[in-house]
This record gives structure tokens, C-alpha cells and sequence, in this order.
């Protein structure tokens, strides 16, 4: 991946599988190439990850990792199990060691904590990965502090007295994302690695599936801001027919609610911004999946298909 390279992944609501989509991200990321010769598809490297939604479950990502690790071993016949077992159990334990979680509660602290990431992982006594290449910084979700930022910058601009208001004349409090989108920049240029954050539509529109453009509703100054954008989207179940009866739909219930658990995400790529796609973007798009895959969750792994 492009060193200074921004990523987008954006759906219209909450619940979406882009949190899961990151954790697949990760444990490639943090995982060794190989391990007693089952090759992983690892890159040895280390992850920073904001979780500003308060969402990260360490007990599901793992879960994630352990799948992975199960399914790169199946496709070498062997079986985790006896002293197998106890060195994937190692070399996961150290491979999390790499990953750095933080949990900012405020937009300001999140700034603040992104400014503070060059000398935190330049400090060999606060963590052990000095000797590690970052593959990216995290920020999981963009829009988690929108509607507080939105709201706290309009009651700056509301002043409290007519002499406040006549001192104050075309001066007016700035939202705090443009800061944001600096310190991310930056911390990307000094780290050299790629920023990849979430963002959930904050004015949500039904997503049709031959519609693969959709701005994203973060403040104008992050319009610019990533090179790629990608769309996540559980693919829809079809309702009853118009016919069904009470007692009919009721029958099939549980078969339904099951398709609906069970039912793929589609992640394509956004076409919104596309003019602005380097050719060496568009070359990476051209020789994978056509910018579409899909992803299958299910309680412990993640499963991606080319479509």
C-alpha cells in the first residue's frame, strides 16, 4: 500500500462490517509471513488504531486472528492442534503485542493523541515495536465526534451579549476537523504509512447497487482528503411477497432471520472523486477485483470473495 496513501470505507448506517473489515486488515498486518510453515499472508508490522466509537472488542478480534490462522493452515493440510497449537498461541500473543490501541473520548484528545504518536513509538519503553515498520494509523470512526463538534463549534459562534457580538464581528470558531485532518497528514508523512479511517453516512440514503457513488457528509475539508474510497453495504434480503399470509411468514421466520444474519456485505469502490484517481490507482484497480469483493462475517471469521 502507498505510503501517504488515504483510505475511505464508508457505509450508510452503523453495523455495516467496517469495523471487521479493519480487524481483517490488522491481523494481516501484525502476523508473521509464516509460521512452523504455514504461510499467513503476514507483513510483520505494527498497527495504531483509534477507536473513537468505544466499539473494539480484543476478545472478536482475536477470534478473527485465530480464524484466519485456522484457514491458512487448512490450506496446508495441517491441523492446529498438541505443540502446533501451543506455537500459534505464542506467535499470536506476540504478534498483538503490535498493535496499539487508543480510545479517545473527545475530538480535541484525539488530535492531541495523534500529535503525541511519532514520540509514543519512538519511546522503546512504552512498547516493543521500535524494530517494526507501521503498516498504518486507524481511525475507526471519522464521524464519531461529528454531531458534538458540529454542535459545540455553532454555540461558539452564538454570542452571549450585543457587546460580545459587535467585538467579535467576522471572527467565528472553526470546526475542529480541519485540525483533524492535519494531524492525521502529518502523523502519516513522519510514520510513513497510510491512513485508513471509517465514516458512517451522516444523512443516510438507501445505497442502490448500481449506484457506486456516494460523497461522504464529513465537514468540506475532508472531501479531498482520501486517494480511495470504498462503500460497504449488507446486501439486502428480499421482503415476503405481497401475498404472503400472517401464518406464512410466521413459518418461515427463522429461515428468514437466518438469511438476513447471514447475508454478505458488498464492498465496492466509490466512485465519487474517481476524476481524481492517480494512474497508479488505477492500474492497482485494474489488475485486482475491478474495485469489488465480498465480505462474509460470521460470530468468528471473515471471509473475502472476489465478485
Amino acid at each position: 500500500m502507498n505510503r501517504h496513501l488515504c483510505l475511505e470505507v464508508l457505509s450508510t448506517s452503523s453495523g455495516e462490517g467496517k469495523s471487521l473489515l479493519l480487524y481483517s486488515v490488522i491481523a494481516r498486518a501484525i502476523l508473521p509471513p509464516s509460521t512452523s510453515g504455514i504461510p499467513l499472508q503476514g507483513q510483520n508490522r505494527a498497527v495504531v488504531y483509534f477507536d473513537a466509537d468505544g466499539n473494539f472488542s480484543i476478545a472478536r478480534f482475536v477470534k478473527v486472528v485465530i480464524a484466519h490462522v485456522a484457514a491458512c493452515a487448512g490450506r496446508t493440510n495441517k491441523v492446529i492442534s498438541g505443540d502446533l497449537e501451543t506455537v500459534v498461541q505464542d506467535m499470536i500473543e506476540t504478534s498483538l503485542q503490535h498493535l496499539h490501541v487508543f480510545l479517545p473520548q473527545t475530538i480535541d484528545s484525539l488530535i492531541s493523541s495523534i500529535e503525541c504518536l511519532t514520540e509514543y513509538l519512538m519511546d522503546k519503553s512504552r512498547h516493543l515495536s521500535m524494530h517494526r515498520s507501521m503498516h498504518s494509523i486507524m481511525l475507526d470512526s471519522a464521524s464519531a465526534f461529528y454531531w458534538t463538534d458540529r454542535h459545540e463549534t455553532d454555540l461558539a459562534n452564538v454570542p452571549d451579549t450585543f457587546e460580545e457580538a459587535t467585538q467579535r464581528r467576522g471572527v467565528r470558531a472553526i470546526s475542529a476537523y480541519p485540525a483533524l485532518r492535519s494531524a492525521l497528514t502529518r502523523a502519516s508523512r513522519q510514520l510513513q504509512c497510510p491512513v485508513i479511517y471509517t465514516a458512517t453516512e451522516l444523512q443516510p440514503k438507501h445505497l442502490q447497487t448500481t449506484n457506486r457513488s456516494l460523497p461522504s457528509s464529513l465537514p468540506k475539508s475532508w472531501h479531498t482528503f482520501p486517494d480511495i474510497r470504498l462503500l460497504v453495504q449488507k446486501r439486502p434480503v428480499r421482503p415476503f411477497p405481497i401475498a404472503t399470509s400472517a401464518i406464512e411468514a410466521a413459518r418461515d421466520a427463522n429461515d428468514r432471520n437466518s438469511a438476513v444474519v447471514n447475508a454478505p456485505f458488498d464492498v465496492v469502490l466509490n466512485q465519487e472523486g474517481k476524476e481524481g484517481w492517480n494512474p497508479e490507482i488505477r492500474d492497482q484497480i485494474a489488475r485486482t477485483s475491478r474495485g469489488r469483493f465480498v465480505m462474509r462475517i460470521s460470530e468468528d471469521k471473515v471471509e473475502f470473495d472476489e465478485h
